[in-house]
């Protein structure tokens, strides 16, 4: 009986897959897991946090007032900052004309402020001084005067023109604000509706406009200082069209006639 010497095929076995795909799933599920636990441990942490504000600029406001009035707080978070409402909060105040912001990790805010410049100082019904600013608004002087502005008397609280009178000053040197310490306003007339008169150190009066003030202040030194050279100490001094030198009534040191001057000749 033949017998059947051949092997019997046994089917090979499959490789089993390692199963990587749950691992890499599982690794990146322990991977976020601690991803985000670190973020919240950050975002809790004072490295996220406004820890120290530091202000710069300010002149009429208080570092504390500054503070107050940007809403802004150590503590608040570094990151989530809105800086632009923290600049809108502070443009609000009448004495700040613009806000810079700066930041520095970790944690560090700085303000830069600029505020509104002071161009004279205006007494009060009550005799308080408060010092008049290059926007119009005016603010308490408290212990900050220094007697280098010009002083505005007989002006009614809140007028234009005093806000337009603010707005020139603003534009003229200091230097050439030096000798004028007071500046009143003078009844308007059919030609001028805005005459101001200033009394200056050097012991002149000056009867000008707003408008021209900008302008002629540029030739009052040379004028006052011709003037004296003719030995001609005090008197009017007309700056509009023309430029004119009137005596005060009475001086008898004088000519009471009045002397028309050439601007060229003083420039």
């Amino acid at each position: 009986m033949n017998g059947y010497r051949g092997q019997a095929s046994i089917p090979a076995m499959k490789k089993q897959k390692r199963p990587r795909k749950k691992s890499r799933r599982l690794l990146a599920l322990i991977f976020c897991f601690f991803v985000i636990l670190l973020a919240v441990l950050f975002f809790r942490s004072s490295f996220s946090q406004i820890t120290s504000i530091e202000v710069t600029g300010n002149r009429w406001l208080s570092h504390e007032q500054i503070l107050a009035q940007s809403g802004i707080t150590v503590g608040e978070s570094y990151f989530m900052l809105n800086e632009q409402k923290l600049r809108d909060n502070l443009t609000q105040r009448k004495e700040i004309e613009n806000v810079k912001t700066e930041k520095s990790f970790p944690g560090k805010l700085v303000i830069h402020v600029e505020e509104h410049d002071a161009v004279a100082y205006e007494g009060s019904p009550d005799g308080e001084l408060t010092i008049l600013l290059a926007n119009g608004a005016w603010i308490s002087a408290a212990d900050r005067v220094q007697l280098d502005k010009p002083l505005l008397t007989g002006w009614e609280d809140q007028t234009e023109g005093k806000k337009k009178l603010a707005r020139v000053l603003a534009e003229i040197p200091p230097r050439q604000l030096m000798d004028i310490s007071e500046i009143r306003p003078l009844p308007a007339t059919s030609s001028y509706e805005d005459k101001i008169l200033l009394y200056t150190r050097s012991q002149f009066e000056v009867v000008t406009t707003i408008d021209y003030l900008k302008d002629k202040i540029d030739v009052l030194e040379g004028i006052i200082e011709e003037l004296r050279k003719q030995g001609t100490r005090t008197g009017e001094i007309t700056l509009l069209e023309a430029i004119i030198h009137r005596p005060f009534p009475g001086d008898e040191q004088q000519d009471d006639s009045p002397t028309t001057l050439q601007a060229e000749e003083l420039e």
